[in-house]
């Protein structure tokens, strides 16, 4: 499915590799509100969507805030954090970078805590990024879970993501992954 300004495309290998249902949303120019509503609907489908911008537009109006959180944290809380999914990368030779978007309201902090110290013996480093909400609960204390191999995961918060430039963002983005790949090579996992 397209349009002028974007395009939907499922991701049939990625969907097969990984067991998880997975899409893409290329945007090329302003999409109207018809176009909002038509990519709200297609992401519904899919356990796992990568939005593009793919001409860097700054004021590309796509998705409210509260959008795009609700189709992320659907996702995040069922299908993403199946442990057999997360075990297909054990046998990876380049590290896995995982980032996830939360508005909050995060519940299922056993489940999330195993799973992130399970995964510390493989490849994946899971960066978590708190968006225009709060109640984050295990996402904040996730990078310093005891009894892992590696402190595999960072959280941090965007809650006044306007006040904040490209290079701060990415800096508070790749500020810990060095230190776990440095980790992670001392430890054999990557």
């Amino acid at each position: 499915m397209s349009s002028k300004n974007y395009e939907l495309r499922l991701l049939q290998w990625d969907t097969d590799y990984f067991g998880v249902s997975s899409a893409r949303v290329n945007l090329s120019g302003i999409v109207d509100d018809t176009g909002q509503e038509e990519i709200i609907e297609f992401c519904k489908g899919y356990d796992f969507v990568t939005i593009s911008n793919l001409d860097n537009i700054k004021d590309l109006a796509l998705l409210s805030i509260d959008d795009i959180s609700n189709i992320i944290n659907r996702n995040l809380k069922t299908t993403l954090w199946k442990q057999k999914e997360i075990k297909k990368y054990k046998k990876n030779v380049m590290p896995a970078y995982v980032i996830f978007i939360s508005d909050g309201g995060i519940r299922e902090s056993a489940q999330i805590k195993k799973i992130i110290t399970e995964a510390a013996a493989y490849p994946i480093f899971w960066q978590f990024v708190g968006l225009g909400g709060k109640n984050y609960g295990i996402l904040e204390k996730l990078d310093t879970l005891e009894n892992k191999i590696v402190y595999n995961a960072n959280f941090f918060s965007l809650d006044a993501n306007d006040k904040i430039t490209d290079e701060e963002l990415y800096n508070k983005l790749l500020n810990e992954f060095p230190l776990w790949i440095k980790e992670a090579k001392t430890k054999a996992i990557i």
